[in-house]
């Protein structure tokens, strides 16, 4: 005997396909009066949320819509609309509205003060409640696809859902622990939306070769991080970096990493002086100071860790003399390892070690002013489905949270 077919459930206004940030701001934010129902594949919403900021939830960062907007890769123009009209101000007032506080750190990164990204989850998910969102778990979806009437059907294994409007904040496909798997990309494509090619974000890179693994916990500013590929110079950064088991991590190079590919090479300052004439004056000058000292112990005292430094002179084959026997070739050699550490990438750690997502639905098939589909009325985007991925340090978040909100709000009636 063949099985039933699938039910239809009474229709809603608003269909929000995922329970994360984005989806949560957008049931928060959606219009009172209207039947809104939010459907989240997992047995509970938020769980990428709960793993943000070391599970303490760096949920965005101070500063002005123009502030934050520089922080998205060159989609300023794009991102502004939404930080606009839902800043950080708003998520602070919402998340005390649900009696979670939060503190600024001194570096801008905004925290709960309890520290625990639960807290923070929870009350994303009572204030979508005290809206009267209808929370359905448990229930992947299918397909979506547009019914005949133009609005849209939405099917999970045992319901099928009508919707006159469809919001996806399904997240990309980083960290696909948290069941963020790319569905969101197949469903819009089928809408007939361009992709730009979704690649890992805000990960580590691992490096060919990489005789360092000892060195793996260390972590330094480097004030001059040079980009190649091949001969030609793609960017210039810096920051804190971390080295791994395997390669490099760190705010620098997780903000780096939605421009580096495979075969790319980065060359690092370990100094604070950054330049090869400071490095060198500096070290001539702890030469002069004390000429009876191992070489190696200078460029310790240069602010490279001992462990790095020790490394570095091993892999790279480098005499150890007392300063007094320094020649000026092997001087030559060292600063420039000092001031270029060079690395070869030889790949992004991978979508299981990713932050976010670059690359997704193509912007400028999106309405910035709205989150409207400009190809389809009644669906919108939010979150990272968009081509759009932030800088470490809570831009992620503050982004879903403004693009589920304004996406909320366009669908209003």
């Amino acid at each position: 005997m063949s099985p039933s077919p699938p039910l239809l459930t009474d229709p809603c206004d608003t269909l929000i396909i995922g329970g994360s940030m984005a989806g949560l701001s957008a049931a928060i934010h959606a219009p009172g009066g209207q039947r809104v129902i939010l459907l989240e594949k997992n047995a509970v919403c938020g769980r990428k949320i709960l793993v943000t900021g070391g599970g303490q939830c760096n949920c965005s960062h101070r500063g002005t819509a123009e502030e934050l907007a520089r922080h998205y890769g060159g989609k300023e123009r794009f991102v502004l609309p939404a930080l606009y009209a839902f800043g950080p101000d708003t998520m602070v007032r919402s998340l005390a509205a649900a009696g979670v506080a939060v503190e600024t750190r001194s570096d801008g990164k905004i925290f709960p003060r309890s520290k625990q990204s639960r807290r923070v989850r929870d009350a994303l998910v009572a204030l979508a409640r005290g809206r009267g969102v209808r929370m359905v778990t448990s229930a992947p979806v299918l397909s979506c696809r547009l019914g005949d009437d133009g609005g849209f059907l939405v099917s999970t294994c045992d319901l099928v859902y009508r919707s006159k409007r469809l919001i996806l904040a399904v997240g990309g496909k980083a960290f696909p622990q948290s069941g963020s798997t790319g569905d969101g990309f197949l469903w819009a494509r089928d809408f007939g939306h361009t992709l730009v090619e979704p690649t890992p974000a805000l990960t580590a890179v691992e490096a060919d070769p990489f005789p360092y693994a000892s060195c793996a916990g260390i972590s330094l500013f480097s004030p001059v991080i040079e980009h190649k590929r091949g001969t030609e110079k793609i960017g210039t950064y810096s920051g804190e970096v971390l080295w791994t088991h395997r390669g490099l991590s760190g705010p620098a190079i997780l903000d780096a990493s939605r421009n580096i590919l495979p075969g790319d090479r980065l060359l690092l300052s370990l100094t604070e002086e950054g330049t090869a004439e400071k490095t060198e004056e500096k070290l001539l000058a702890l030469c002069r100071k004390s000429p009876g000292r191992r070489l190696s112990a200078l460029v310790a005292t240069l602010g490279v860790p001992q462990r790095l430094a020790a490394c570095m002179f091993q892999t790279h084959v480098l005499r150890d003399p007392a300063a007094s026997d320094l020649t000026r070739a092997e001087r030559r050699r060292l600063i420039e390892l000092l001031v270029r550490f060079p690395f070869t990438v030889r790949r992004l750690a991978g979508w299981h070690k990713a932050m976010t997502t670059a690359g997704g639905v193509d912007l400028r098939e999106v309405n910035r002013k709205t989150m409207q589909s400009r190809l389809i009325p009644g669906l919108f985007f939010a979150g990272e489905l968009l081509d759009v991925d932030g800088d470490c340090g809570g831009y992620n978040l503050q982004w879903a949270w403004s693009s589920g909100a304004l996406a909320a709000e366009s669908a209003a009636p």
